[in-house]
């Protein structure tokens, strides 16, 4: 069915910084603080669309399913927290689109037990839309991440 999927990218101990002083988009650099947390999560409203095999009956056994699914971005949060001398734990959160790519794409499996499924899921997409970047940013300076991802559903109907 229809559902929400934030897909979340982790930087460790370094920070991803919107519009740096030399005029690209963004980058990921070394943290200059003390850093607890780095990471950029991107919102998508998906349809999955699924071929399902579900031999029992009534759809209450073992089922797989294989397909595609589509979304479209809803927002993003970039998430910072960090001690900084004098002031102790700083969160910083900070909303917007990050240059994230409008739609996710891409084909996922599944294997499920009653309303419970586990799966996986390959996006095709970049994470960021290299179409609206500053023109001055070459494609090897772009962070490089990693597409995939495992999740897991519950039914409730």
């Amino acid at each position: 069915g229809l559902g929400f999927t934030s897909y979340t990218y982790d930087f460790g101990q370094n920070l991803l910084q919107l519009d740096p002083p030399s005029g690209s988009g963004y980058q990921v650099i070394p943290a200059t603080v003390d850093l607890r947390r780095s990471n950029l999560s991107m919102s998508y409203f998906e349809v999955p669309i699924s071929f399902v095999i579900n031999p029992s009956r009534r759809a209450k056994g073992l089922s797989a399913s294989v397909g595609g699914c589509t979304g479209i971005r809803m927002g993003g949060t970039r998430h910072v927290v960090y001690r900084a001398d004098g002031m102790g734990r700083v969160t910083e959160n900070t909303t917007g689109n990050f240059y994230g790519s409008l739609f996710s794409y891409g084909l996922q499996a599944e294997l499920g037990f009653k309303h419970f499924t586990v799966g996986v899921r390959q996006n095709f997409n970049k994470p960021f839309n290299e179409a609206v970047l500053p023109a001055n940013i070459s494609a090897d300076s772009q962070p490089n991440f990693y597409n995939a991802s495992v999740f897991a559903t519950v039914g409730f109907f």
